[in-house]
Protein backbone atom coordinates (compact mmCIF):
# COMPACT_ATOMS: atom_id res chain seq x y z
CA UNK A 1 0.00 0.00 0.00
CA UNK A 2 2.83 2.32 0.63
CA UNK A 3 4.30 1.80 -2.92
CA UNK A 4 0.88 2.67 -4.38
CA UNK A 5 0.90 6.02 -2.47
CA UNK A 6 -2.20 5.15 -0.14
CA UNK A 7 -0.42 4.61 3.47
CA UNK A 8 3.14 5.36 5.00
CA UNK A 9 5.01 3.32 6.95
CA UNK A 10 5.95 4.76 10.58
CA UNK A 11 7.72 3.60 13.82
CA UNK A 12 4.78 1.20 15.30
CA UNK A 13 2.06 1.21 12.44
CA UNK A 14 1.21 2.59 9.42
CA UNK A 15 -0.62 6.31 8.51
CA UNK A 16 -2.94 7.34 5.76
CA UNK A 17 -0.80 9.17 3.64
CA UNK A 18 0.44 9.42 -0.31
CA UNK A 19 -0.57 12.22 -3.02
CA UNK A 20 -3.29 14.45 -1.51
CA UNK A 21 -5.63 14.25 -4.05
CA UNK A 22 -5.28 10.52 -4.41
CA UNK A 23 -8.33 8.39 -3.61
CA UNK A 24 -7.96 6.19 -0.52
CA UNK A 25 -9.77 2.55 -0.89
CA UNK A 26 -13.06 2.15 1.13
CA UNK A 27 -11.61 -0.80 2.88
CA UNK A 28 -9.17 1.63 5.04
CA UNK A 29 -11.83 4.80 4.63
CA UNK A 30 -14.17 2.19 6.55
CA UNK A 31 -11.72 1.76 9.16
CA UNK A 32 -11.09 5.44 9.74
CA UNK A 33 -12.79 7.39 12.37
CA UNK A 34 -15.14 4.31 13.32
CA UNK A 35 -16.38 5.56 16.62
CA UNK A 36 -16.83 9.39 15.23
CA UNK A 37 -19.05 7.87 12.51
CA UNK A 38 -21.40 6.05 14.51
CA UNK A 39 -21.80 9.47 16.93
CA UNK A 40 -22.27 11.31 13.50
CA UNK A 41 -24.74 8.66 12.50
CA UNK A 42 -27.25 8.99 15.49
CA UNK A 43 -26.84 12.85 15.94
CA UNK A 44 -28.10 12.73 12.01
CA UNK A 45 -30.50 10.82 12.72
CA UNK A 46 -32.74 13.52 14.38
CA UNK A 47 -33.78 14.25 10.38
CA UNK A 48 -35.09 11.47 9.90
CA UNK A 49 -39.31 10.74 9.86
CA UNK A 50 -41.58 8.44 8.93
CA UNK A 51 -41.99 8.10 5.23
CA UNK A 52 -38.81 9.92 4.32
CA UNK A 53 -37.31 9.96 0.84
CA UNK A 54 -33.31 9.77 1.95
CA UNK A 55 -30.53 10.19 -0.11
CA UNK A 56 -27.03 8.44 0.33
CA UNK A 57 -23.88 9.30 -1.13
CA UNK A 58 -21.48 6.15 -1.61
CA UNK A 59 -19.31 7.28 1.24
CA UNK A 60 -18.11 5.05 4.67
CA UNK A 61 -19.71 8.10 6.75
CA UNK A 62 -22.74 7.81 5.25
CA UNK A 63 -22.84 4.08 5.63
CA UNK A 64 -22.81 4.27 9.40
CA UNK A 65 -26.29 5.75 8.67
CA UNK A 66 -27.68 2.00 8.46
CA UNK A 67 -28.27 1.49 11.67
CA UNK A 68 -30.10 4.44 12.41
CA UNK A 69 -32.44 3.80 9.01
CA UNK A 70 -33.16 0.65 10.47
CA UNK A 71 -35.39 2.47 13.39
CA UNK A 72 -37.58 4.80 10.64
CA UNK A 73 -41.20 3.32 9.47
CA UNK A 74 -41.23 3.57 5.71
CA UNK A 75 -38.47 5.18 4.66
CA UNK A 76 -37.01 4.96 1.15
CA UNK A 77 -33.09 5.31 0.75
CA UNK A 78 -31.65 5.86 -2.30
CA UNK A 79 -27.88 5.36 -2.37
CA UNK A 80 -25.46 5.42 -4.44
CA UNK A 81 -22.86 3.02 -2.35
CA UNK A 82 -23.14 -0.49 -3.61
CA UNK A 83 -22.02 -1.97 0.11
CA UNK A 84 -24.81 0.18 1.59
CA UNK A 85 -27.25 -0.95 -0.62
CA UNK A 86 -26.67 -4.55 0.45
CA UNK A 87 -26.46 -3.96 3.98
CA UNK A 88 -30.09 -1.85 3.78
CA UNK A 89 -31.42 -4.92 2.11
CA UNK A 90 -30.15 -6.95 4.31
CA UNK A 91 -31.91 -4.78 7.29
CA UNK A 92 -34.99 -4.91 5.17
CA UNK A 93 -35.08 -1.38 4.46
CA UNK A 94 -36.71 -0.59 0.98
CA UNK A 95 -33.68 0.74 -1.20
CA UNK A 96 -32.83 1.69 -5.08
CA UNK A 97 -29.61 2.00 -5.61
CA UNK A 98 -28.25 4.50 -8.40
CA UNK A 99 -26.50 1.97 -10.83
CA UNK A 100 -24.03 3.52 -12.94
CA UNK A 101 -20.36 3.08 -13.31
CA UNK A 102 -18.98 1.69 -10.35
CA UNK A 103 -16.04 2.90 -8.81
CA UNK A 104 -14.34 -0.31 -8.09
CA UNK A 105 -11.92 1.25 -5.13
CA UNK A 106 -15.05 2.81 -3.59
CA UNK A 107 -17.58 0.61 -4.39
CA UNK A 108 -19.59 3.37 -5.62
CA UNK A 109 -21.92 4.22 -8.42
CA UNK A 110 -21.11 6.95 -10.25
CA UNK A 111 -21.90 8.17 -14.35
CA UNK A 112 -24.58 9.45 -16.14
CA UNK A 113 -26.82 6.44 -15.27
CA UNK A 114 -26.57 7.09 -11.62
CA UNK A 115 -27.15 10.80 -12.44
CA UNK A 116 -30.03 9.97 -14.20
CA UNK A 117 -31.63 8.30 -11.47
CA UNK A 118 -30.68 10.92 -8.99
CA UNK A 119 -32.09 13.54 -11.24
CA UNK A 120 -35.77 11.75 -11.50
CA UNK A 121 -36.30 11.88 -8.11
CA UNK A 122 -36.97 14.34 -5.28
CA UNK A 123 -35.87 13.53 -1.22
CA UNK A 124 -36.44 14.94 1.87
CA UNK A 125 -33.34 14.42 3.27
CA UNK A 126 -29.76 13.91 1.54
CA UNK A 127 -26.76 12.28 3.81
CA UNK A 128 -23.56 12.84 2.71
CA UNK A 129 -19.78 13.20 3.05
CA UNK A 130 -16.19 14.57 1.75
CA UNK A 131 -12.98 14.10 2.13
CA UNK A 132 -11.98 17.82 3.62
CA UNK A 133 -13.72 20.97 4.84
CA UNK A 134 -11.34 23.46 4.32
CA UNK A 135 -10.60 26.51 6.91
CA UNK A 136 -13.37 28.72 5.20
CA UNK A 137 -15.77 26.20 4.76
CA UNK A 138 -15.39 24.77 1.45
CA UNK A 139 -16.19 21.21 1.01
CA UNK A 140 -13.61 19.25 -1.31
CA UNK A 141 -13.40 15.38 -2.23
CA UNK A 142 -10.58 13.99 -4.70
CA UNK A 143 -13.08 12.18 -7.26
CA UNK A 144 -14.81 14.50 -9.74
CA UNK A 145 -17.33 11.64 -10.39
CA UNK A 146 -18.61 11.34 -6.27
CA UNK A 147 -18.41 15.32 -6.45
CA UNK A 148 -20.96 15.77 -9.70
CA UNK A 149 -23.65 13.34 -8.05
CA UNK A 150 -23.20 14.21 -4.96
CA UNK A 151 -24.09 17.98 -6.02
CA UNK A 152 -27.28 16.42 -7.80
CA UNK A 153 -28.52 14.88 -4.52
CA UNK A 154 -28.79 18.60 -3.10
CA UNK A 155 -30.44 20.14 -5.58
CA UNK A 156 -32.82 17.34 -5.34
CA UNK A 157 -32.76 17.59 -1.25
CA UNK A 158 -35.22 19.40 0.88
CA UNK A 159 -32.10 19.04 3.78
CA UNK A 160 -28.70 18.48 3.07
CA UNK A 161 -26.81 16.82 6.14
CA UNK A 162 -23.11 16.55 6.04
CA UNK A 163 -21.21 13.94 7.94
CA UNK A 164 -17.76 14.64 8.58
CA UNK A 165 -15.35 13.94 10.96
CA UNK A 166 -12.53 16.04 12.93
CA UNK A 167 -10.07 14.25 10.74
CA UNK A 168 -10.98 16.05 7.71
CA UNK A 169 -11.23 19.87 9.21
CA UNK A 170 -8.19 22.14 7.69
CA UNK A 171 -7.80 19.94 4.30
CA UNK A 172 -8.25 20.78 1.22
CA UNK A 173 -8.79 18.35 -2.33
CA UNK A 174 -9.26 19.54 -6.23
CA UNK A 175 -12.73 19.44 -6.21
CA UNK A 176 -15.51 21.50 -4.73
CA UNK A 177 -19.11 21.06 -3.56
CA UNK A 178 -19.66 24.31 -1.47
CA UNK A 179 -19.33 25.77 1.80
CA UNK A 180 -20.70 24.57 4.77
CA UNK A 181 -23.15 27.44 4.17
CA UNK A 182 -25.12 25.64 1.93
CA UNK A 183 -25.92 22.37 4.17
CA UNK A 184 -28.67 22.45 6.96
Amino acid sequence: LEAQGYLKRVHGGAVIGGAPDREIPYEVRAGEQEQAKAVMARRAAKFLHKGDVVFLDGSSSAAHMVEPLREVEDVLVVTSGARTALRLAECGVRVIATGGQMITRSFTWVGSHAEACIRGMHADVAFFSCRGLSDAGEMTDPSIEEINLRRLMLERARVRVLLCDSSKFGKQYVYSLGYREEID
